[in-house]
């Protein structure tokens, strides 16, 4: 089918009214599902914290804790209902936008048997205790895979549309096919060749034994448990519950383990041979490309997304990666990969060629044309065995970072480093409460190095709320961060092998160690949230090849220089994107930069589309800042190539100011002097270099600031056009002002402009600037903050003081009902801008 191209918005203003006409979140065609699990009977909570869920027949799924190598539970589905409660980020966030879990999901429907929290397998004649050594945060709860020495999950093959579990215990390779047919459980474990037994523990209760073949249990909805398979028998005690015992074999074995209402006559035991797997999703989809449009210097072509789709299935871009030969590989948030052929052509052809991930969130192709996807339980490499486009094994890359049932504890991003390497982010809140899945780990909030085994993961650095991770060409690594709680504005960071803290909620995690600040901070209205990172290649952007760049969630790029003369920098690429961005690769032909993103939870963007994906090829020519030096009375910035001669850069705004760490959320805005606002300088004079390639500014005295903001007015070379860029840096080297250069200060910026009585109008267009409409909704839609339809009618009496104390000081007085979440905005906002904004709140009644 050919989908016309149409504008994203309209798709997207459709998505939630006609949500009927998509399919469920967990589809039939659905071979397995990876997904947390929490079952709770009475007093005793049974926990998976990264299970495969499998659908068995006859509406009974079965969940495999990777974890601990067991069958943590068998349940019966009600028919026309999901499995799992719809209690993950993504399944929320499907048909509503809204993203936040109070808990992990549950089974729907009967239980039929579950197995404790311990190993499921152990070498020996005796079921194992746990022997993993790693505990949560406060607790003595174990947490993460066995040691490797005792047992690893390996991942899942497709046989047909029958999914095949692989792992190894006791040196031994173990593969199982579980079904459920007339009544009965049916476990097909095939054990490869070993010197030594195997014990698979299969109840907590003791069975009482009735021959080296059967046994009948005493609970359960399904109380008779029986085996079969040469060198196999049932060992049952007080101590060890019920058995499998495989003995020592120089052959693979095969045991069947079968679980019913009364005993059945056992066929002869063979495990099937492997069959070719069957693609779940064999249509392709052909799109029609979308005509690009100049933005800036740049030429942006938005990909249409074919929404209207014979599945029936959303597609929610997250990341996205090319193999050599062009083609695109999209990781989608639902736990959906989509190949797209032509990404670059006319005619682009979609095709889903893997399902059932595990919020994926990131995807990345090495040299050698290997996939890695990074869900929130692992890193998958996804293998297509015969060739036909469709990913068939589902490999267990790594899971040696921790992962906890709390629902905000995201995998947040992955790259690949030299040699092999995986760089992982995990996010850091931990605000849900005190229940029992406010669950920490010591990888949260972490950047972790795991070695290209998979088995070792080190922490690289912590104290980091919602990370995004990057490696830069020379190997050089990266983190962004978002702005909340003790993070006062959006912070880059330069990960070294030191271990450093960042600062992030240091008290939650029991941290003693000092506080190491960023390389710089970008303002947050500027950059509201950092994501992932991109390289940009000079087949799409001669004057820009290997520019590292920061992906900001407003749907800007922001590319960063670390030099070796003067201080690290960070400047937006004049160019703005219509959706939230997440992520972006390079076309290994082209060069065009492909971005993608996409917008969930109670947060709106300050773009019009919720997601999207497009390409990004430079057009026009554009001044690429290389260098920044900052002396207390001369900034210069150094280009690539020289300016022109014609026309001398102007200096639109030169900005200076400090922020403060605290418990609270965000940094209002202060100067030298620690009073809220900020220093605007005028230059006292501008000058360009005689090589054309060195912009000298000479300024006022200025001092130490967190923050510096230069706004340049440039004409390009070979154009016309004047483009501005926006400079960000941390000049911290500076010296601090004495007494007497606060007095200078103080006279050289006084101004006797009076405040003109607040104007709503110009107040809507503040409301609008600052994002406001991103947290508070003008309609009546919950959001992360409060709607403000009303506000007037509602907050009647002193509304005035309410409006300005709750800009300013948004943590003195939160609505019920939400978070303390709400940066504030002392010394952010200009006093003639507040008094507007108020005009205009005051009349929403």
């Amino acid at each position: 089918m050919f989908v016309k191209p149409a504008c994203l918005s309209f798709f997207l203003s459709l998505l939630c009214p006609v949500f009927g006409e998509f399919g469920p979140f967990v589809e039939p065609q659905t071979p397995f599902l990876r997904s947390a699990l929490v079952t709770e009977e009475g007093k005793e909570v049974n926990r998976t914290r990264r299970g495969v869920l499998v659908p068995m027949g006859e509406g009974v799924w079965g969940c495999f804790d990777p974890d601990l190598l067991r069958w943590a539970l068998f349940w019966k589905v009600p028919e026309g209902e999901p499995p799992i409660t719809m209690d993950s980020m993504a399944a929320i966030s499907y048909p509503d936008q809204k993203a936040k879990a109070g808990r992990p999901p549950k089974p729907v429907g009967k239980p039929l048997m579950h197995s404790p929290e311990l190993p499921g397998v152990s070498s020996g004649a005796r079921p194992s205790p746990d022997p993993r050594t790693r505990h949560l945060v406060g607790r003595d709860d174990p947490v993460g895979p066995l040691p490797r020495n005792f047992g690893r999950w390996m991942g899942i093959s497709l046989s047909g549309s029958t999914p095949v579990l692989h792992y190894t215990a006791g040196g031994r390779e173990v593969s199982e096919i579980v079904r459920f047919e007339k009544g009965s459980i049916d476990r097909l474990i095939q054990v490869g060749p070993g010197r030594g037994e195997l014990c698979f523990r299969l109840e907590a209760d003791v069975a009482g034994a009735d021959g080296p073949t059967r046994g009948v249990l005493r609970k359960g909805s399904l109380p008779v448990v029986q085996i079969a398979g040469e060198g196999v028998r049932l060992s049952a005690g007080r101590e060890i519950g019920t058995c499998l015992i495989v003995g020592p074999s120089e052959e693979a074995q095969t045991a069947r383990v079968v679980r019913s209402r009364q005993a059945v006559d056992l066929a002869e035991v063979e495990f099937p041979t492997l069959q070719v797997a069957r693609p779940m999703f064999p249509e392709a989809i052909e799109v029609e490309a979308s005509a690009s449009r100049a933005d800036g210097p740049f030429d942006l072509r938005p990909i249409s997304i074919p929404m209207e789709n014979v599945q029936r299935r959303g597609i929610r871009p997250m990341d996205l990666a090319f193999l050599s030969d062009g083609t695109a590989l999209l990781c989608g948030f639902d736990g959906d990969i989509w190949r797209i052929s032509g990404i670059d052509q006319p005619v682009a052809r979609w095709m889903r060629v893997a399902t059932g991930l595990f919020e994926p969130t990131n995807i990345e192709v090495n040299v050698d044309d290997e996939v890695f996807v990074l869900g929130r339980d692992q890193i998958t490499q996804l293998v297509d065995t015969d060739g036909d486009g469709h990913y068939d094994v589902f490999r267990n890359r790594s899971d040696a970072f921790e992962q906890t049932l709390h629902t905000r504890d995201y995998a947040m991003s992955m790259d690949l480093g030299p040699g092999g390497s995986f760089y992982v982010a995990k996010g850091g809140i931990v605000e849900m409460g005190n229940g029992a899945f406010n669950e920490q780990s010591l990888h949260r909030s972490s950047v972790l190095r795991i070695d290209p085994s998979g088995d070792r993961a080190e922490v690289l650095a912590d104290g980091l709320r919602l990370p995004y991770v990057g490696v830069r060409s020379d190997g050089s690594v990266f983190a962004s961060d978002q702005q909340g709680h003790h993070v006062p504005s959006t912070p880059l960071y330069r990960i070294g092998f030191d271990n450093p803290s960042f600062g992030y909620d240091p008290g939650r995690f029991e941290k003693s160690k000092p506080i190491v600040e960023p390389l710089l901070w970008f303002p947050y209205q500027v950059n509201r949230s950092g994501a992932g990172f991109a390289t940009l290649s000079g087949r799409g952007f001669p004057d820009m090849d290997g520019v590292f760049a920061q992906v900001s969630w407003n749907g800007r790029l922001f590319p960063v220089e670390t030099p070796e003369v003067g201080v690290p920098f960070g400047w937006n690429l004049p160019v703005q994107f219509s959706f939230p961005t997440l992520n972006g690769a390079s076309h290994p032909e082209t060069g065009e930069l492909f971005v993608v993103g996409l917008g969930i939870s109670g947060y709106k963007p300050t773009t019009p589309g919720l997601e999207g994906i497009a390409g990004l090829r430079q057009r026009d020519p554009v001044a690429v800042p290389s260098s920044l030096e900052v002396a207390e009375t001369a900034i210069r910035v150094g280009f690539r190539k020289p300016m022109r001669e014609d026309r001398l850069p102007t200096v639109a705004s030169l900005r200076f100011w400090n922020i403060q760490r605290t418990g609270k959320y965000g940094s209002g805005h202060f100067r030298w002097d620690g009073k809220a606002g900020e220093h605007e300088l005028t230059p006292q004079a501008v000058r360009l270099s005689d090589d054309r390639r060195f912009l000298t500014i000479e300024v006022p005295p200025v001092f130490r600031s967190d923050i510096m903001s230069l706004t340049l007015q440039l004409m390009e070379t070979g154009s016309a056009k004047v483009r501005t860029i926006d400079l960000y840096a941390r000049p911290i080297h500076l010296p601090k002002p004495d007494g007497g250069d606060l007095a200078a200060i103080v006279k050289r910026e006084r101004t006797d402009a009076k405040l003109q009585p607040g104007d709503a109008g110009r107040g809507k267009e503040v409301f609008a600037r600052y994002g406001c409409v991103g947290c508070h909704s003008l309609t009546g839609e919950k959001l992360t903050g409060p709607a403000l339809n009303g506000i007037a009618s509602r907050q009647a009496d002193g509304l005035d003081g309410y409006l300005r104390e709750s800009i300013l000081d948004p943590s003195k007085q939160v609505t019920e009902g939400f978070e303390p979440a709400m940066p504030s905005f002392e010394g952010v906002i200009r006093p003639q801008e507040l008094e507007d904004l108020v005009a205009y709140l005051t009349e929403l009644k």
